[in-house]
């Protein structure tokens, strides 16, 4: 018997056959693949995503806001506490601080008085109070050159504050910032100060006033809104005043 004669052709035939059955084979794999849940979707590390990586395991937590700005429309979910004696006296100190700059003489210079209730004030949150109507008055004092030539013995003539009598605390909470984690202190509570009008005749006022401290950012009391009450104090409130002061 003689062997088979070599054909080259037949063996490129047979070379092309087996890829063409590799290929479809890959290709089959890659369909299989692509139709089943998740394919296609494995992270770096080998393992399917899960909520915590796609979400950023390790990132940095959002930073604390560097004002209380986010406490003008309210605040929720806070617990009330008590405060020591030195965050009371801190709180009145700021109080007065706050009564003082905001009622007292503007002074001649209306935009170095604006800066100086707004330096007192959190964010905008003041100015959307009521009591921005009587800031709003005094830059109208302060252009026309101050107390001293502010107008007198008329209805609608001015007063200036003279003292903070008291500070009465009505309740404090503590609570923390939905959406950045930052943890505040909100203290809201009446003060009674006494004013003295351009004719020189005193009078006593009351005003509900809210003050807020930022612990993540590290700052001091600072004013959150005040509504200014009209010029009558309640009983309560009298024995705080001056004697002979009205």
């Amino acid at each position: 018997m003689s062997n088979p004669s070599y054909e080259p052709a037949e063996e490129r035939r047979g070379v092309l056959a087996t890829l063409a059955l590799i290929g479809a084979l890959v290709a089959l794999g890659v369909v299989l693949m692509a139709a089943s849940p998740g394919g296609g979707e494995v992270e770096e590390s080998g393992e399917r995503g899960d909520p915590g990586r796609e979400a950023g395991e390790g990132a940095a937590a959002p930073s604390a806001p560097d004002d209380l700005s986010f406490l003008c429309a309210g605040d929720y979910g806070t617990e009330e506490v008590i405060l020591e004696a030195e965050a009371r006296d801190r709180v009145q100190e700021e109080v007065e601080r706050f009564v003082l700059t905001t009622y007292g003489d503007p002074g001649a210079d209306a935009s170095a008085y604006e800066r100086s209730v707004e330096g007192l004030v959190v964010g905008e949150c003041f100015w959307e109070s009521p009591a921005s109507g009587y800031v709003n008055d005094m830059e109208e004092i302060a252009r026309a050159g101050g107390k001293a030539n502010a107008s007198s013995s008329s209805y609608n003539s001015p007063t200036f504050a003279r003292e903070l009598s008291h500070f009465d605390i009505d309740y404090a909470r503590r609570g923390e910032d939905l959406e950045s984690g930052a943890s505040f202190t909100k203290v809201v509570g009446t003060a009674v100060w006494v004013s003295e009008e351009s004719n020189g005749d005193p009078r006593a006022w009351q005003e509900s006033v809210t003050v807020g401290k930022n612990a993540a950012a590290g700052e001091d009391w600072k004013i959150i809104s005040g509504q200014t009450i009209p010029p009558t104090v309640d009983p309560e409130y009298e024995s705080y005043l001056p004697a002979g002061g009205l």
